[in-house]
């Protein structure tokens, strides 16, 4: 991950509080309802109460971000083996989802993951240090993580 001086500034002043797996079902709403430039949203009804489901058996995971208290920003995905399959992010305030994905990449570094598949390349994730890589690779690297770390766990860290 590329973190630039913006981004490092609000890391830096220590304002949020980041959590994980503790408001998923609210994470995926927001997800669902922030698309401002966007007329409606992919993340149907139906959509959100599978994931939600998913999130019960440690499959599918939640990064928060919190300010004083209120939750301003955040993302979700399905984590199998070492490969984290990221769906949706959203923030309520200025690069508090750019926080998540800096915690969630810190997380799983730690963790010995050995990718984060963004699904389709955007200047965003791009700037962020994203990669686009060829299927042959992609599906490589699919072969050789996810059947490691079988037994799904709840993320549970707070910085």
């Amino acid at each position: 991950m590329r973190v630039n001086k913006s981004l490092k500034k609000y890391i830096n002043k220590k304002n949020f509080q980041i959590k994980a797996d503790q408001n998923f079902s609210e994470v995926i709403n927001l997800c669902a309802s922030t698309r401002s430039n966007h007329i409606g949203t992919w993340i149907t009804k139906n959509m959100i109460d599978a994931y939600c489901k998913i999130h019960q058996t440690n499959i599918a995971h939640s990064i928060e971000v919190y300010e004083e208290g209120n939750l301003v920003g955040g993302l979700y995905g399905i984590s199998i083996g070492k490969i984290f399959f990221g769906e949706s992010m959203f923030h309520l305030k200025d690069n508090a989802s750019k926080v998540a994905f800096y915690y969630l990449n810190k997380y799983l570094l730690k963790k010995n993951y050995d990718l984060i598949d963004c699904q389709f390349p955007n200047d965003h994730l791009l700037k962020l240090g994203a990669k686009v890589i060829n299927s042959d690779e992609f599906i490589t690297i699919l072969n050789s993580n996810v059947i490691k770390d079988k037994t799904p766990k709840k993320w549970d860290f707070e910085e």
